[in-house]
């Protein structure tokens, strides 16, 4: 199984379009099993997509925003339908963007899943950038059911309140403990692995484990330029882009992409791509 996370910045990159394309090329060569994006954006003012036009392969969420004509995974799937390579897919609703987009978070997969957006952060304003929504899915594979969280974390709380990334990771956790199978969590869980204490650590402490350190292979680490949006300037690259694992995954290789060696830079985020195995 190969998996890949991107958080695409998308309609905020010059030459969109043509990223989009990119993406799509790589993603059919690689053959990916499933994908996880974050920032999926479309801007509030477009048009929305008849959902009956979306084909078969769009699993639609329980949610009041609806595809929109710009919406950047729907135009990657168009893309990838030029290279004859179907995914299902789905997007989920998170919040308003730079005042100007419906922000989200997508998740694409070979073999179809069920899947909800689930709230997980205290705020519930959907246009308030600190509502955060995941994707919770199961998937039907060969060795049977796999749960995939698709995420897009908020920062580190340094208030007292119980709020940002704690609040998130915790509602998660409540979420899914009913699942004992085998899961993967995948996107940009804004968590430096640098910073003690912080979001890293706190996702260490549960089942989960980092796929960087498991890996026998490695090419790559850092998955940011500096000085990100929502980040200071003076930010250095950092991994805070993550592909977790539970028991009993095997990590084969783990492989920074879109950082432009191989592929072109897509994003101020690199992609994570991880080829797994289960016992």
């Amino acid at each position: 199984m190969k998996v890949l996370t991107l958080n695409t910045h998308a309609w905020l990159e010059e030459k969109t379009l043509e990223k989009i394309k990119e993406v799509a090329q790589v993603i059919a060569r690689e053959d990916f099993d499933v994908i996880s994006l974050q920032e999926v954006n479309q801007l509030v003012t477009a048009k929305e997509v008849d959902e009956n036009c979306l084909g078969k392969y769009y699993q639609a969420l329980d949610q009041e925003v609806r595809i929109k004509e710009d919406n950047y995974v729907w135009l990657l799937v168009q893309a990838l339908n030029e290279l004859r390579c179907s995914y299902y897919w789905t997007w989920a609703y998170s919040h308003l963007g730079y005042e100007r987009f419906d922000e989200g978070v997508a998740l694409l997969s070979k073999t179809s899943f069920s899947a909800e957006p689930i709230v997980v952060s205290a705020c519930k304003d959907p246009n308030d950038y600190h509502r955060r929504v995941i994707i919770q899915a199961e998937i039907v594979t060969e060795r049977g059911q796999l749960q995939v969280w698709s995420v897009h974390y908020s920062w580190w709380s340094k208030e007292e309140r119980e709020d940002g990334f704690q609040r998130e990771w915790r509602r998660t956790l409540e979420v899914s403990d009913h699942f004992v199978g085998p899961s993967l969590l995948l996107g940009d869980c804004n968590a430096p692995t640098h910073r003690r204490g912080e979001s890293y650590d706190l996702l260490l402490k549960s089942r989960l484990k980092d796929s960087y350190y498991l890996a026998k292979k490695k090419r790559g680490k850092v998955t940011t330029l500096s000085g990100i949006a929502g980040w200071a300037q003076e930010t250095p690259p950092q991994r805070i882009d993550h592909v977790f694992v539970t028991s009993p995954f095997q990590v084969e290789d783990y492989r920074v992409m879109f950082d432009g060696k191989e592929e072109f830079v897509v994003s101020d985020h690199y992609g994570v791509s991880v080829s797994l195995r289960l016992e």
